[in-house]
């Protein structure tokens, strides 16, 4: 497979690359090289995503000469029809000629039939056009959302698959800490893959018409407490610490699980970026009686451009992280329909800071 893996490079042959990565990770997976393994895997799905990308990038082209072909010919339809019409209402118009009183009243009515018709016609024509257009970019968006959920999922799920084979297989043989180790990466792993699943549900609920907030009395200390439960061990992992300053009981007039899902995505994208660090989060009343929340990180931080990138309009995003544009879109989305402000500082190898403005309930 490494002699295989030499030639797919050396002839840029995507596909058979992509299977020797496959196959190297399955094997090292068996032989116990986890690490390598692993890195294989991440070869193995970097390569696929963009073999994937390139499929969906010429489905897109294909769909865009059909509907610009498909489109030329209706338009040359609909010019042969008008002038077809043209030709019927001038051999109407020389035989009504002669008709004098009596004929041009007929011909009055019947022109102005054949104009009521002609714009039923074209009507019906913009409408048809409308409806192919939006159905080409509900498509697109259907092969993206499957692109993206494909990729999101079926890593840490492999992930979750290939630790517990392992316990199951060496339980006995394992010794105490390396079982705590790994039932705690399963554990935090199967906590993000229920929070994605969780948050995504949630998001696609926003998009329907009928969605409607449900405000409530929420007391930021107990968010704040069952955010810390669980992220704790996730954070372990990172040999990273959750410092939550102590405050005084704060109220606020909320919907409880859309402002959960914006503090869940803003922390885990902070620990993902902080290794060996800590993580403050604080609570401060205003006196104009806002509540400011303020979570910082100790992580890698960012540069001015992919802060700019932040502010970018987008139109799809399942990935709930900070850095990536799409995912602070949905953040920014649901931070709106909850009347909440973001500020975000950052400095590369310094940290990352969020200030979130939430409404205060005395």
């Amino acid at each position: 497979y490494l002699k295989a893996l030499q030639i797919a490079r050396e002839i840029n042959h995507k596909k058979e690359v992509s299977e020797a990565y496959e196959h190297l990770a399955f094997l090292n997976e068996k032989l116990k090289n986890f690490e390598q393994a692993l890195d294989y895997h991440k070869l193995y799905a970097a390569i696929k995503d963009t073999i994937l990308n390139e499929k969906n990038l010429q489905q897109s082209n294909e769909l865009n000469i059909r509907y610009e072909t498909e489109k030329k010919e209706k338009a040359i339809l609909v010019l042969t029809k008008d002038q077809e019409l043209k030709n019927k209402t001038l051999k109407q118009q020389q035989l009504l000629r002669f008709g004098l009183i009596i004929c041009l009243g007929l011909l009055f009515i019947i022109s102005l039939i054949l104009y009521n018709r002609y714009r039923f016609k074209k009507k019906a024509n913009l409408k048809l056009t409308k409806t192919q257009d939006e159905l080409y970019k509900l498509i697109e968006e259907k092969e993206k959302l499957t692109s993206i959920l494909a990729h999101d999922l079926k890593t840490p799920l492999r992930f979750m698959t290939s630790i517990a084979t392992f316990l199951h297989e060496n339980m006995e043989m394992l010794d105490k800490e390396k079982r705590e180790k790994l039932s705690a990466d399963l554990s935090a792993s199967a906590k993000n893959t229920y929070a994605f699943a969780d948050e995504l549900l949630t998001w696609l609920s926003v998009q329907q018409q009928n969605f409607t907030i449900v405000n409530s009395d929420v007391s930021l200390n107990a968010l704040m407490d069952e955010l810390y439960v669980f992220f704790h061990d996730i954070a372990k992992a990172q040999e990273t610490e959750i410092l939550i300053s102590p405050f005084s009981p704060v109220f606020i007039k909320t919907d409880k699980r859309l402002l959960k899902i914006i503090l869940r995505n803003i922390i885990d994208n902070a620990i993902k970026n902080t290794y060996e660090g800590m993580i403050r989060i604080s609570v401060l009343v205003l006196h104009d009686g806002a509540v400011e929340l303020s979570i910082s990180d100790t992580g890698d931080g960012m540069t001015k451009e992919q802060l700019q990138m932040l502010d970018l309009q987008n139109d799809y995003g399942f990935q709930f992280e900070i850095k990536n544009k799409l995912g602070f879109q949905i953040i920014k989305e649901l931070s709106a329909l909850l009347n909440i402000t973001l500020k975000i500082t950052s400095e590369v190898n310094i940290g990352t800071t969020v200030i979130i403005h939430l409404p205060h309930k005395n």
